[in-house]
């Protein structure tokens, strides 16, 4: 499952007043880890990386979320965060 979904978020009323420039592409991934295959997740993590993750964790996610905005702007970092951070 290497699905998601590319939009352009509105701006959170919890963050105030929208800054004026324009809004960015932003996304959501969701990939499945197989810790044996040459490469999985969002990063294409190595089985030798994925062992590193188990014995860091104790065990394997079944699959990564990557959530991205697409240009560096401090607004697209205020709602990059706001999208890791709220529940939704």
């Amino acid at each position: 499952m290497d699905d998601g979904w590319d939009f352009f978020p509105n701006w959170p009323a919890t963050l105030g007043d929208e800054p004026p420039e324009g809004r960015c592409l932003g996304g959501i991934q969701a990939y499945r880890i197989d810790p044996q295959a040459a490469s999985s997740g969002a990063a294409f993590l190595s089985p030798d990386d994925w062992k590193k993750y188990e014995a860091a964790l104790g065990w394997i996610p079944a699959s990564e979320l990557a959530i991205g905005i697409y240009c560096n702007r401090e607004r697209d970092h205020q709602i990059l965060a706001w999208l890791c951070a709220e529940d939704v």
